[in-house]
């Protein structure tokens, strides 16, 4: 009973906070069109990495200008010294995604909104989560967004007939999936709660980078990162720890 009443009461500061309205909103809508992304563009997967990749500029951009609008002052913050500073920043992500991808070959784009409007629900979906955690504290925030679409996922699936996908679905698959969930709440919390969404952004492209090529590597037998795109993700991936070091207030 005492736990229940604990987590009531780390709860409802959060249902008070009007700006759960819009986390809710954009985590939803950010699977949706992650989902309708990946349909209608299947045949461009560098594309569609391209675009998601550009979450590492999206995010700071957002930041810079929805932290005070939304009242987010209090949170963890990059310290920029001048807009020129933060215009420096910017281009040497945006360079990064350049040279990244330039020398990948990429399909035919058959839906631009998609492509669009995917990495920019993500990106507020990042902003607003990491920010509302920090304001209440991750736990509260992660059981009420993870609650929430968890129930209306269910709803979805159960509508439209996909919950016969799910039942034909190997156990070993849901055992995979079920576990690395619970395994990475701690460190998302972690994350959310001590470093600026603009670093989480930063670390969790770069960790899917890595992780690609892992797991390339295990089932395929093939390593599709270079010897320049590993000079790429090792540079970056300093650079970051450094103006994390210097730059988070």
């Amino acid at each position: 009973m005492l736990i229940n009443d604990g987590v009531i009461k780390s709860i409802t500061p959060v249902l008070s906070d009007w700006r759960i309205l819009p986390v809710l909103t954009v985590e939803f809508t950010s699977f949706y069109f992650a989902k309708k992304n990946f349909e209608f563009n299947s045949n461009s997967i560098t594309t569609i990495k391209c675009a998601m990749l550009s979450s590492i500029v999206i995010v700071p951009v957002l930041s810079l200008v929805l932290t005070p609008l939304m009242g987010f002052q209090s949170t963890l913050l990059v310290g920029y010294d001048s807009m020129l500073e933060f215009g420096v920043c910017m281009t040497v992500l945006i360079s990064f995604i350049g040279l990244y991808f330039f020398d990948k070959r990429s399909g035919t784009v058959k839906s631009w909104f998609y492509l669009v409007a995917s990495p920019l629900s993500l990106s507020l979906s990042m902003f607003f989560s990491t920010k509302l955690m920090q304001t209440h504290g991750g736990f509260s925030v992660m059981l009420l967004v993870s609650t929430s679409n968890c129930v209306l996922f269910f709803l979805i699936a159960m509508l439209s007939g996909e919950l016969v996908k799910i039942k034909n679905t190997p156990p070993k698959v849901y055992a995979v999936v079920v576990g690395t969930g619970i395994a990475l709440v701690p460190l998302n919390v972690y994350a959310a709660t001590m470093i600026a969404v603009e670093f989480i952004t930063l670390l969790k492209r770069l960790s899917q980078i890595v992780v690609g090529v892992v797991l390339d590597g295990v089932i395929h037998r093939r390593y599709t990162l270079s010897l320049k795109d590993t000079l790429l993700v090792i540079s970056l991936f300093i650079m970051a720890l450094i103006f994390y070091n210097i730059k988070q207030v």
